[in-house]
């Protein structure tokens, strides 16, 4: 699968590892406040469904969990 963003309002996931994405073995995102970029942690999706995140909870992590299980229901 190509690497893609994903905007989920207050928060933007950033596609990273693009290689691992290519090859299908993970796909990771950096989670980042909208208006100032800060980083507030990581979100994985591995290629039988299980999300992981990596950071201390917050809003921003719990949103973004939610958009990529979203994401992967899709897929």
């Amino acid at each position: 699968m190509d690497p893609i963003g994903l905007n989920v309002g207050a928060w933007y996931l950033t596609a990273l590892a693009p290689d691992r994405w290519l090859a299908d073995v993970s796909y990771s995102w950096a989670v980042r406040e909208a208006t100032t970029g800060e980083s507030v942690g990581e979100v994985t999706l591995t290629p039988d469904g299980v999300v992981r995140t990596v950071g201390a909870q917050s809003e921003g992590l719990n949103t973004a969990r939610a958009a990529v299980e979203r994401f992967a229901a899709a897929l």
